[in-house]
């Protein structure tokens, strides 16, 4: 169950504008890019937190985070941003969900759109 943000730090951004879209943009151009490099880079973050969360101090931060809305969020817009194709645990070195959602867009009747909005509209 879902409970309120209790412990957990939040931010509030009034000003969400087209730089923080043109960063969100380059993080996704660089794992399309570099998709292995990115991979193993989101490895060690997660290998890292896990080793943290073995610690006193680890596991009550992670009860809090895992009942957390703001978390919850994060996690979305980080599996859109990254087009959920970045894995806790890679089997191979490049990631099987890149290949599937290659796969999924190119079955889709709304490619098109879809690749419009991901690489043509640059945000200026």
């Amino acid at each position: 169950m879902i409970e309120e943000d209790q412990g957990v730090p939040t931010l509030q951004l009034y000003n969400f504008d087209k730089t923080c879209l043109r960063v969100l943009q380059s993080l996704q151009g660089v794992l399309l890019k570099h998709p292995v490099a990115f991979q193993a880079a989101f490895s060690a973050l997660v290998s890292e937190g896990e080793e943290f969360a073995k610690t006193p101090e680890g596991r009550e931060l992670k009860t809090k985070l895992q009942c957390s809305l703001v978390v919850q969020q994060l996690q979305y817009v980080f599996d859109l941003g990254t087009l959920s194709i970045l894995e806790r645990n890679p089997q191979d070195i490049l990631p099987s969900e890149y290949i599937d959602t290659l796969f999924m867009l190119a079955n889709s009747d709304k490619s098109d759109s879809l690749l419009d909005d991901l690489f043509g509209r640059q945000v200026s």
